[in-house]
């Protein structure tokens, strides 16, 4: 049996469907599975034990190569298409799968792309529920919710060798800062946390390391800066060396966004500090090692890329935030 999984967009997106991978994989052992996805979340899927095939998508291809592409698709001749995704792009590519089997939430027009359609839930609940929902209707009753994410050995070791010059015999804590987020209203002030590794380090005496990606280095510097002697810079790093360091970390300290679902997936806990977006949606129910700092204020979530105000994010403070650093480390 050949299935065909499509998950589109960013590392967190595919990264919270891999619980759902995982079932299909164990409900259909001798299946060859495969997900396409786009290009950030092929990295997310490399090691992973439970896929047979990764075929990336890319946008920018010309008329030609999509009809090639999308021909390709078809031709693999798959038995079940399962649209993890949902949108317009991603309930066409289903339907011109071909396969006899085609699954998806019935919603709006796409629906007409599946024979087998699912009705979404209307509350607000861990992004990885949306993803089971579909698949139930393979008869998989059953879920673990845990993200799935391997690191192979040159990921390790490349983490290894970076934390071996800051280790000593009194195994100071390892915690990471990740400033940075895509969205303006996911980004707690750089002042703010500037004062909380401050914080921290009279507290704990921790090592701090400060995460950045790509456009995210100046940020990253300007707090690097600011706290001399007291923190420490990652080097440049692709996305997969990245996840290598994340799992040498005791904590990360996070706005929302990927890296919060790395930690995860590599069991690293994490306080998540939330704006625009619900803690419902992106933070694992439940689960006493990831914390969350969230004013709950009439206007949350709104899941805007802009606000005028901020108010909250600016409601929330270095002590808010130290306190749920205490909790993660039961101490108060």
């Amino acid at each position: 049996m050949k299935i065909l999984i499509i998950k589109l967009r960013g590392i967190g997106d595919v990264l919270l469907s891999t619980p759902a991978i995982k079932s299909v994989k164990n409900k259909y052992p001798d299946s060859f599975i495969s997900v396409l996805t786009e290009k950030p979340g092929t990295e997310v899927l490399k090691e992973n034990p439970y896929i047979d095939e990764i075929i990336t998508l890319d946008k920018n291809l010309n008329l030609y190569e999509k009809i090639k592409f999308l021909k390709s698709i078809k031709d693999k001749k798959f038995d079940i298409a399962i649209d993890l995704f949902g949108n317009p792009r991603s309930a066409i590519l289903t339907l011109i799968s071909g396969a006899k089997k085609r699954i998806g939430h019935n919603i709006r027009v796409r629906r007409f792309c599946y024979n087998i359609k699912v009705k979404g839930s209307e509350k607000i609940e861990y992004a990885v529920c949306p993803n089971i929902d579909i698949i139930k209707t393979l008869g998989i009753d059953t879920v673990n919710i845990d993200l799935v994410l391997k690191l192979n050995q040159y990921e390790k070791d490349f983490a290894s060798k970076f934390f071996s010059q800051y280790t000593n015999e009194k195994k100071d804590l390892f915690i990471g800062v990740n400033p940075a987020s895509s969205w303006a209203t996911k980004v707690w002030k750089k002042e703010n946390y500037i004062s909380l590794i401050q914080s921290i380090v009279q507290k704990y005496n921790a090592k701090i390391f400060i995460l950045w990606g790509p456009g995210e280095e100046k940020l990253a510097k300007d707090i690097l800066n600011s706290t001399k002697g007291i923190s420490i810079i990652i080097p440049p790093t692709n996305i997969r060396q990245l996840m290598g360091i994340i799992q040498k970390l005791d904590l990360l300290i996070t706005n929302d966004s990927s890296p919060k679902h790395i930690a995860v997936a590599l069991d690293v806990p994490t306080v998540t500090i939330y704006g625009a977006t619900d803690p419902k949606a992106w933070n694992p129910p439940d689960d006493s090692r990831h914390h969350i700092v969230w004013k709950g204020l009439s206007c949350q979530p709104c899941n805007k890329v802009k606000c005028n105000t901020l108010e909250c994010l600016e409601e929330i403070t270095v002590t808010d935030v130290l306190e749920a650093v205490d909790k993660a480390f039961k101490k108060g």
